[in-house]
């Protein structure tokens, strides 16, 4: 655009030209890491000290639109943490399986 083309336009329509509001979806489909097999692939090259960094190149290599180093952590480590939460929750519910409280005295007992 050039200043002349500029002048014959009115505000409204001149910085409709300088600032175009191109309408992105807020949420862009990214394929979601496979957090298992991440999990898996960490535990069993644990002692190669096989790092979130490779397991994300080796992601992006599948995915090239896929999340950034940032956000493929973040998705792993929630999916983690609920891991965790169910795990604690399984041995919780094995746990109260074998111990049941005394009415009475609210006591556990075998």
């Amino acid at each position: 655009m050039t200043w002349p083309d500029a002048a014959d336009l009115t505000e409204t329509e001149l910085e409709a030209r300088l600032f175009p509001t191109e309408h992105v979806p807020i949420t862009v489909r990214r394929p979601p890491p496979d957090c298992r097999y991440i999990y898996d692939e960490l535990r069993r090259y644990r002692n190669v000290n096989l790092t979130l960094i490779e397991l994300r190149l080796e992601y992006k290599g599948k995915h090239p639109d896929g999340y950034q180093y940032t956000q493929f952590c973040e998705y792993y480590h929630r999916w983690r943490g609920h891991l965790d939460y169910c795990m604690s929750l399984a041995l919780c519910v094995h746990a109260s399986d074998s111990l049941k409280p005394e009415v009475a005295t609210g006591a556990l007992r075998p």
